[in-house]
């Protein structure tokens, strides 16, 4: 009877060693609840460019290549592109269905379906590849502007399945690009200046007030426009760029978009900060929330309202209340 209880409690560590291999090998896990989706918009996302083609469409692009759009003005969202190395910088949609998106590495994308299916676009020039692509602008029905690093200056006109280029390759970046019929203003860094009174043809260096890079140009009409950038530096123009001079805009801190709107002037900036004239001369900072000092890059006029892109994404409206889209 001892031998027995012996052998038994021997083999009692091997049975359970045992029962452990069959359970790692032979049983599996059954999950129990489900997993809740991820939101469209998370939390390391940054947007750097937005488009607003209609009342209720808006499109975003940011950092890895993500891509979102919202046909109800911002209550829900839906992702429509995530997957690459490169940010996306900025976006131009002439209507619900046709936009592009351009950014890091040369990287030109477009869509034709409302965003279903977006397309990289290969056959640029080859100063491209390399170059940093920072803003996009459209110049009409089916043309756009697209400026960035070593010069570059494309342009498209069949809603960017072709382009060709009319800048010229230099160690300098342009950041932004408005178009006033035949007269083309391209602003960039060291305060430099380019315009063209021919639709690219020819380009003319202009005089410029300042030296710090200029990060965004926009135009009210004809003749008046606004150029902002770093260090808080805001220039103007009353001639179609062919003249410029310093306006104060009661700030230091980076200035990165000018657009003009129904409700006037507004300058998105660093440190959580709206700059915002009705006039161009008298300009107020407005922080959007407080103890917030989030930057912001890019903003689009829609309806009563602009749509504000960064580390921080959302909407502005006229009496200076801004809503966080989540």
């Amino acid at each position: 009877m001892n031998r027995i209880f012996r052998t038994s409690t021997s083999l009692f560590p091997f049975l359970i060693i045992g029962a452990l291999l069959y359970a790692a090998f032979f049983i599996k896990p059954t999950a129990v609840g489900a997993s809740l989706p991820l939101s469209p918009i998370q939390a390391r996302d940054a947007f750097y460019g937005v488009a607003a083609p209609g009342e209720n469409i808006v499109w975003a692009v940011g950092r890895n290549a993500k891509i979102i759009r919202s046909d109800d003005g911002g209550k829900t969202w839906m992702v429509q592109h995530a997957a690459g190395e490169a940010n996306l910088q900025s976006i131009v949609a002439w209507d619900a269905k046709r936009a592009i998106a351009v950014g890091n590495l040369g990287t030109v994308m477009r869509t034709e379906d409302g965003g279903k299916v977006w397309t990289l676009v290969v056959g640029l020039p080859p100063s491209v590849a390399s170059a940093k692509l920072i803003r996009a602008k459209s110049i009409g029905v089916s043309a756009a502007l697209v400026v960035g690093e070593y010069g570059t200056v494309l342009m498209t006109r069949d809603s960017g399945k072709t382009w060709t280029s009319i800048g010229k390759r230099e160690d300098v970046a342009w950041n932004d690009v408005a178009a006033i019929g035949d007269v083309w203003i391209l602003v960039g860094e060291f305060g430099r200046i380019n315009r063209s009174r021919d639709a690219g043809a020819t380009w003319e260096s202009i005089t410029s007030p300042i030296k710090s890079s200029l990060n965004a140009v926009a135009f009210r009409d004809q003749k008046n426009g606004i150029a902002a950038g770093l260090d808080g530096v805001l220039i103007a123009t009353a001639d179609v760029g062919a003249n410029w001079k310093p306006v104060e805009s009661t700030t230091k801190v980076h200035l990165f978009d000018v657009h003009h709107g129904s409700t006037g002037w507004l300058v998105a900036a660093d440190q959580g900060l709206m700059l915002r004239s009705a006039d161009g001369v008298s300009w107020d900072a407005v922080r959007l929330v407080d103890r917030d000092y989030s930057w912001y890059t890019g903003i689009e006029p829609s309806a009563d309202r602009w749509i504000i892109a960064g580390a921080g994404f959302g909407s502005f409206d006229k009496n200076n209340h801004f809503k966080s889209f989540k």
